[in-house]
């Protein structure tokens, strides 16, 4: 290749003011646009580049005082300040993950991505702002879907670090990495064996990350099945009083958590079933939730989300849980907060599994609490809509002619049992009954006539 063809950019550290580093990005661009077009006639300009990496590196290492490399004394008086070591680390990290799709071979990066890699693992809270995002901007070009299982932890620490713009990216290399591999079944269930263990062991601010992953996930059916649903759902049960509200928060309407910071946010109603439908043991998530809510002393806020979970779920799976009708019972009282949006949760465990002498009582107690002339129009209202509806699910509290034509427009759509054995012994004992009434109005008719003669 001729010379002229190959102009070496000047490839110096920057000496720290915005001009040099100015410079060096204008020679940088120049010398990736002509990579492009020809990368492996620029093979020794890629390797004196990461050369410069490798040696501004040890000298950020030693300005943190983490000595893990020898120091090369030349550099020492070389943008010796930490923040312009910073920048001159970003700046050629970005470059290197910029061109990095020119040379497909491991080998042509040496041990870049693993330094890089390293590097933020160990001093991403050191970095500034600007800087760190740039370094992990360049990972992510350099790890694409390849890596993801060995950085994943570390893609979701960038994301406790309260900066809303790398959480974004780090948010978003996470999902394209699990969208990239998912026809790879054998690491699609490691990644997912790994963030259900990092939801219930890694410190509160990840395992918050993590649940917010995995509702993007679900609800975008990348991940849409019964693991991570009951995953998801797990996450009720955790010890940290946050992400046990924001996971009960989630269930009741179905949407991914929306926490401080997070403008990542699916907010749309995608029309995906709830975790709550594909609990593989509803019976055990409805007694263990109910559990922990009888010793639950945190937050009434809490406890009315804890009660409405376990209600929807009872009601979703037409469940058996006996205790939870008298212990829902002092919660009905007109005062109670939020007690327009409760009334329906205790109406959704009402269902005709249930023993109806066991939900009488709390039938009483809202007729006692709204539907009486102490209490306003809005409470009547809202005991009788209720009390309606617990009859609606459970007919048997208003029993009504079995020979009757019409069926009463309240239960409509209720399904009634037409092949009870021994039925007709009923039938047979109305009909005597009936006849002995004929029998009964017939001398009536007589002796009425004979008084009459």
């Amino acid at each position: 290749m001729s010379n002229n063809s190959r102009e070496a950019p000047e490839l110096t550290a920057a000496s720290g003011d915005g001009g040099g580093l100015s410079e060096k990005l204008l020679n940088l661009r120049r010398l990736q646009s002509k990579m492009e077009r020809s990368p492996y006639d620029y093979m020794s300009e890629l390797f004196d580049i990461q050369s410069e990496f490798n040696s501004s590196l040890q000298l950020f290492y030693q300005h943190a005082a983490i000595k893990i490399l020898p120091i090369d004394r030349d550099l020492v008086n070389v943008a010796s300040d930490p923040i312009s070591l910073a920048e001159n680390l970003a700046e050629t990290a970005s470059f290197l993950g910029r061109v990095a799709i020119y040379y497909p071979e491991r080998f042509a990066l040496n041990d870049f991505p693993s330094r890089l890699f390293h590097l933020l693992c160990n001093s991403c809270r050191q970095i500034p702002s600007n800087p760190r995002f740039k370094l992990a901007h360049a990972l992510t070009l350099v790890f694409r879907s390849v890596c993801i299982d060995q950085s994943l932890s570390l893609f979701m620490e960038l994301q406790t670090l309260g900066d809303e713009k790398l959480t974004k990216l780090a948010s978003n290399h996470i999902f394209q990495s699990i969208w990239d591999i998912r026809p790879n079944q054998h690491r699609t269930r490691k990644l997912q064996t790994l963030m259900f263990n990092m939801l219930l062991e890694a410190k509160d601010a990840v395992a918050m990350r993590v649940l917010v992953i995995l509702w993007k996930l679900y609800k975008r059916e990348v991940w849409f099945d019964e693991k991570t649903a009951n995953a998801i759902c797990t996450a009720s049960f955790h010890e940290t009083l946050g992400i046990m509200t924001v996971a009960l928060s989630s269930l009741l309407k179905n949407k991914e958590p929306m926490i401080e910071n997070d403008k990542d946010h699916y907010d749309s109603d995608s029309g995906v079933d709830s975790p709550l439908n594909h609990l593989t043991d509803k019976q055990s998530f409805a007694e263990r939730l109910f559990s922990r809510l009888q010793h639950f002393k945190e937050g009434s806020e809490v406890k009315m989300m804890m009660l409405k979970l376990i209600a929807r779920v009872i009601g979703l799976h037409q469940l058996t849980l006996l205790d939870f009708y008298p212990f829902v019972r002092k919660y009905i009282q007109p005062h109670q907060p939020d007690i327009i949006n409760l009334l329906p949760a205790v109406v959704q465990a009402c269902h005709d599994k249930v023993p109806c002498d066991v939900v009488k009582p709390l039938l009483i107690q809202i007729v006692n609490q709204f539907v009486n002339d102490r209490s306003r129009p809005e409470a009547i209202t809202i005991g009788l809509n209720a009390v309606r509806e617990i009859c609606i699910r459970m007919p048997m509290f208003c029993p009504f002619d079995s020979k009757a034509k019409a069926t009463p427009k309240a239960y409509e759509g209720v399904d009634f049992a037409t092949d009870v054995l021994g039925d007709e012994l009923l039938t047979d004992h109305d009909e005597e009954d009936d006849n002995d009434q004929e029998d009964d109005q017939m001398t009536i008719d007589d002796e009425s006539l004979g008084t009459e003669s």
